[in-house]
């Protein structure tokens, strides 16, 4: 996270929020209340609270780690956010099934993988991966003001808005059997060979190797 606080200034919620507002009724999304509602969530203490602010077209060498941090409490920031668009040569990855910072993208988002559970993500642009978009638990949300472009959109019990168009293959635990979209290898059948609820640490594993994850 360091490396990550290098790329980008400390800034009052303050001065931020009400650019954050103005970047959302900019972009005119079908459902902006959708986006603008996670702001009020992440700042509930504003005096005391700080944002990280990536400069446009900030580009991030390796992974994004948007979990709390020993360097983000010390500096009380709850937020990171970018201007515009954000590039990851790595994986976007928010391991806390229970929260994290919030972030929040002004543009477009790039990478490789992105890997999410509590956090909540608001992504004004498009969010375009090489990769897979796994979105895991009831905790957090996933914002797309436009496309989401990705091999797949694996979806296991979260929230998940894309304003626009999604792009490749689709399992949801709301809309499909699982066990007819994900390989096997993702079940844990060795211990119940009926299970209809995949292991995601599989999936992760998959995704790690480079290995496929759909049928």
């Amino acid at each position: 996270m360091v490396s990550l606080l290098a790329l980008g200034i400390v800034a009052e919620v303050s001065i931020l929020r009400a650019e954050m507002t103005q970047m959302i009724d900019r972009a005119k999304l079908e459902y902006a209340a959708e986006f603008r509602e996670w702001l009020d969530i992440a700042f509930d203490d504003p005096v005391h609270q700080r944002v990280l602010v990536l400069p446009p077209d900030t580009v991030v060498n390796g992974d994004l780690e948007v979990d709390w941090s020993d360097a983000l409490r010390g500096k009380q920031i709850v937020a990171i956010v970018a201007r515009g668009d954000l590039t990851v040569k790595g994986n976007v990855r928010n391991a806390d099934l229970d929260g994290g910072p919030l972030l929040f993208v002004g543009g477009t988002l790039r990478a490789r993988h992105l890997d999410k559970d509590g956090a909540n993500f608001v992504i004004l642009g498009n969010v375009e991966l090489e990769g897979i978009a796994l979105c895991e638990y009831n905790h957090g949300v996933l914002r797309v003001g436009r496309d989401l472009k990705a091999q797949a959109l694996i979806n296991l019990d979260h929230d998940v808005l894309v304003s626009g168009k999604t792009s490749g293959k689709a399992a949801s635990s709301e809309e499909s059997a699982l066990r007819e979209v994900l390989v096997p290898e993702v079940f844990d059948l060795a211990n119940d060979p009926e299970a209809t609820w995949p292991d995601s640490s599989l999936i992760r594993k998959r995704m790690a190797a480079g290995k496929p994850v759909l049928r």
